[in-house]
This record gives structure tokens, sequence and C-alpha cells, in this order.
């Protein structure tokens, strides 16, 4: 149980131990479809996130998260985009299109930063995070309203502990997928995405470190407006 708990709090599940529950990095709503120079969107999601530990006696757990999220056209096959998830974790990225045929493909890269506070006694502990989220995206238009998105998504994290205590490192490997919507302006995403990785987490005071594997699922929809 010690392991599921340590995974919650690194994946941001706050309720069990603390007042973190953002979960940025797990969630896509992303198209390989570039926006031209000076087209924007804007739109929200919902997503709900579980996470499964590596042992028989560990219990799965899972949340929501809200997503607020961006993205702008500057040049040439590239657009760049900003994703807030609530309380307090935030991605910027850029995404370049190298693929325009009968689907489309691009690569975008995003980093990320948190800060989060784990409820303790005597005093609290604050966690300062570092993330970078490689990307491969593929979509194929069935329709003028209707078309497939897959894409294969690594994520790597490095958390430190304000008073240098501990570290985590987290390395992920995933895929996504999911449906564009649209109707003229408008554009629902639903998606589902499935992870597998290993958190290193080392301890300084003890001096000693350990290895956990998980199974992270997330399924949600994003809606889009482009102005």
């Amino acid at each position: 149980m010690q392991e599921v708990l340590l995974l919650l709090f690194i994946s941001g599940l706050g309720e069990p131990i603390g007042d973190w529950s953002s979960v940025a990095s797990y969630s896509s709503y992303d198209e390989a479809m570039v926006l031209e120079k000076g087209e924007g969107k804007i739109g929200f999601a919902s997503s709900n996130f579980c996470i499964f530990g590596s042992r028989e006696d560990t219990t799965s757990y899972d949340t929501r998260t809200l997503d607020i999220l961006g993205r702008l056209g500057v040049g040439n096959s590239m657009d760049i985009g900003f994703k807030y998830t609530s309380p307090r974790a935030g991605v910027l990225s850029i995404k370049y299109n190298f693929l325009k045929r009968s689907f489309l493909g691009s690569f975008s890269i995003g980093f990320g930063y948190m800060k989060a506070t784990l409820m303790t006694e005597p005093e609290n502990l604050t966690y300062y995070l570092f993330d970078i989220y490689p990307s491969l995206k593929f979509q194929k238009p069935l329709s003028s309203s209707i078309g497939i998105l897959a894409s294969l998504n690594g994520i790597s994290s490095y958390y430190i502990e304000e008073d240098r205590y501990d570290r985590f490192f987290n390395h992920y490997l995933g895929i996504n997928l999911g449906l564009t919507l649209r109707k003229g302006r408008f554009c629902f995403i639903p998606e589902v995405n499935l992870y597998k990785g290993m958190t290193y987490h080392y301890d300084y005071i003890k001096g000693e470190g350990r290895e956990i594997p998980s199974v992270i699922v997330s399924f949600g929809i994003g809606f889009f407006f482009y102005p």
C-alpha cells in the first residue's frame, strides 16, 4: 500500500495524502493538424485519471481533472499551445507538421512545471516538478466533420523536494487514441490514453532508492472553439 500512496503523490492525486490534485501530463486533446499563422483555438476538457500499482495488494485510484487549453499558429507548419490543469499545473508546447498527405503527421514537445505541497506533520513538504513531453501525432480525416487521432507519447519528469531530501524520476511511454467531431467553428475530441512506466525514488536521508512500476489510464472529452 505504501507504493500506491507514493505513486498517488507523484502522479497528482492529492485527496489521500495532501492538497495536490493536478494531472496535466496524461491527457492530450491535440491534433496532428497545425493551425495556419494567426489562427487560434481555445477550449476546455474534463478527464478521469486512474493509476494502478504493481503489487497484488494495491488498490486502484481515480480522480477527475479540468483543463483549459489553447493553440496559436505562428508560422509555416508550426503552432504553439498551452494547457492549464487545475489547480496549479501548466504545460507549454510547440508542434511541427512534417506530413501532409492522405493523413497528417506532426511532432510536438512540451515543457511543464508544477509546485505542489504535501500535507504532513510536523510541517508541510513542498515539491517542484519539471516535465518534458515529446509526442508523435497522426491524424486521418474520414470526412469534413470526422477524423481519427493516434499518438505515441513520452513523459520524463524530475521532482525535487524543497529541502532536497527526496528526488523522483518518472519515465512513461504511452499511446493516445481519439476522434475529432467538427461542426462549424466547434470541435469535440473524445480520447483515451494508456501509459506504462517506472518511477525512481531516492531518499537522501535514508540513503536508499527504489523502483515503482505502474500503469496509467485516462479518458475524457475536450471542447474547442475556433474564433
